[in-house]
C-alpha cells in the first residue's frame, strides 16, 4: 500500500496548492477549512472596518469638510451596495463554475483598490478651513460681534463626489465574492453540523467599531460683557442633561444589535439546507441582490432625506447649501424610531411567513414519505403473496409428477 508521501509525489504540479508556479510542498498545510476560514474572516474583516467602521464613524466629518448634506452621504453609502448589485449574478454565476477561492483573492485586491480612490479626495482637497458666515448686530452678551463671509472652503468640493462614489463602487465590487462565493465554498468542505460555528465566526468578525469625542471649555473671556450672568463659554452647541435616557438609548442600541446580527447565522444556514449543493451559489447570490435592492440601497438614501428634512439650521454657502449644523432632535428622533419600526415590523411578517410556508412543505414531504412507504409495504405484501402461490404450484406440481 502506498503511503501518503508517495500519494502526494503523484500529484500533478497544476493541482498542488499554491498560485500559479509557486506550489511549494510546506504550502499544503494551508489546505484546510479552519485556514480558509482565517482568511476569510480576515477578508470581512477588512471590509467591515473600512465600510462599517471607518466610514460610518466619519460621514459627519465628510459632511463638514466638504459641506455635503446628509442624502448626498446617504447615496455614497449606496454606492457600495449598487456596484454589488449589479455584479452579484455575475459572480454568482462565474464564480460557480471556476474556483472560489481566486474569486475572493481578486475581490480583496479590487477593494484595496477602491480604499486607495475613496482617499484621493482628502490628498487633493489640500487642508481643510472652516468657512463662516457673515452676520452683525447679534451681540448678546457678547462685544464686536462680527463675522466674515466666505466661500472658499466650498468651492470645488462638489468635484469630489465622482471620486467617493468611484471608490465605493469598486469597493462594493470587490466585496461581492465574499458571501456569494466564500460561504458556500466554506459550507462546501466542512461538515453539516460544523457549517453553523463557521457561518457565526465569520460574521462575527465584522461587529468591530470606534468612536472619540473630545470636549473643552473657554473661561475669563474678555468678550463678555459685565453684565452677562455666566463667565464660561462651552465650544460647540448648548448641550442639555438626559441623565437616564442614556441608559434606556444604550439598552436599546444593544437590543436592537443583538437581534439584528443574531438571526444573520441562522438565517443563512437555513438558506444553504433549503437549496441542492449547486444550487447554494445561485441562492445566496438572489438573496444578497434582493437584500441590496430592498434595503441596503434604497436605506441609506431614505434616512439621509429624513435626516436632512429635520434640519433646522443649514451651513449656507453661496450657491446652496452645506452640511446641517443643528437638527430638531425630538422630531428627528421619532422619525428615525417610525421608519426604523416599520421596516423590523416588515421583517418580523416576513420571517413569519417563511416559518408557515416551511412548515406546510415539510408537511407535504412527511405525507409523500409515509405514502412512499405504504405503497412499498403493499407492493412488499403482494409480491411475497405471489412467491407464495408460485411456490405451492411448483410444490403440487412436482407431487402429481
Amino acid at each position: 500500500m502506498a503511503n501518503k508521501r508517495d500519494i502526494s509525489e503523484q500529484i500533478p504540479h497544476y493541482l498542488q496548492f499554491g498560485w500559479l508556479a509557486f506550489r511549494p510542498k510546506w504550502l499544503k498545510l494551508l489546505n484546510s477549512p479552519k485556514w480558509f476560514l482565517f482568511f476569510l474572516v480576515m477578508y470581512f474583516f477588512t471590509q467591515s472596518i473600512v465600510v462599517n467602521g471607518v466610514y460610518s464613524v466619519s460621514i459627519s466629518t465628510i459632511e463638514k469638510r466638504y459641506g455635503y448634506s446628509s442624502s448626498l452621504t446617504g447615496f455614497l453609502t449606496s454606492s457600495f451596495d449598487i456596484a454589488a448589485l449589479v455584479l452579484t449574478p455575475l459572480v454568482s454565476f462565474l464564480g460557480a463554475r471556476r474556483k472560489k477561492p481566486v474569486w475572493c483573492g481578486v475581490g480583496l485586491l479590487t477593494m484595496g483598490i477602491g480604499m486607495l480612490i475613496f482617499f484621493l479626495p482628502h490628498v487633493f482637497s489640500g487642508r481643510y478651513e472652516a468657512g463662516a458666515e457673515s452676520e452683525s448686530g447679534l451681540s448678546t452678551g457678547l462685544c464686536n460681534s462680527t463675522s466674515v463671509n466666505s466661500c472658499e472652503y466650498t468651492s470645488g468640493n462638489k468635484g469630489y463626489v465622482p471620486l467617493f462614489v468611484l471608490g465605493m463602487l469598486v469597493m462594493g465590487s470587490g466585496a461581492t465574492p465574499m458571501i456569494a462565493l466564500g460561504i458556500p465554498y466554506m459550507d462546501e468542505n466542512v461538515k453539516a453540523k460544523a457549517s453553523p460555528m463557521y457561518v457565526g465566526i465569520f460574521y462575527a468578525s465584522g461587529l468591530l467599531g470606534c468612536l472619540t469625542q473630545i470636549n473643552g471649555s473657554l473661561a475669563e473671556c474678555s468678550c463678555l460683557l459685565p453684565s452677562s450672568s455666566r463667565d464660561i463659554i462651552t465650544m460647540g452647541k448648548c448641550r442639555f442633561s438626559c441623565g437616564y435616557k442614556y441608559g434606556i438609548l444604550l439598552g436599546a442600541v444593544f437590543l436592537f444589535g443583538f437581534f439584528t446580527f443574531m438571526n444573520m447565522t441562522p438565517a443563512t444556514t437555513v438558506t444553504l439546507r433549503c437549496l441542492p449543493v449547486d444550487r447554494r451559489t445561485y441562492g445566496l447570490g438572489f438573496q444578497m441582490t434582493m437584500t441590496r435592492l430592498l434595503g441596503a440601497i434604497p436605506g441609506p438614501i431614505a434616512f439621509g432625506t429624513l435626516i436632512d428634512w429635520n434640519c433646522i439650521l443649514w451651513d449656507r454657502g453661496c450657491d446652496d447649501h452645506g452640511n446641517c449644523l443643528e437638527y430638531n432632535n425630538t422630531q428627528l428622533a421619532y422619525t428615525v424610531f417610525g421608519l426604523c419600526f416599520v421596516c423590523k415590523l416588515v421583517t418580523t411578517l416576513s420571517y413569519f411567513v417563511a416559518f408557515v410556508y416551511c412548515r406546510k412543505i415539510n408537511r407535504s414531504l412527511a405525507m409523500g414519505v409515509d405514502t412512499a412507504e405504504m405503497s412499498g409495504a403493499v407492493v412488499s405484501g403482494i409480491t411475497n403473496e405471489s412467491l407464495e402461490i408460485e411456490a405451492c404450484v411448483k410444490t403440487e406440481t412436482t407431487t402429481h409428477l
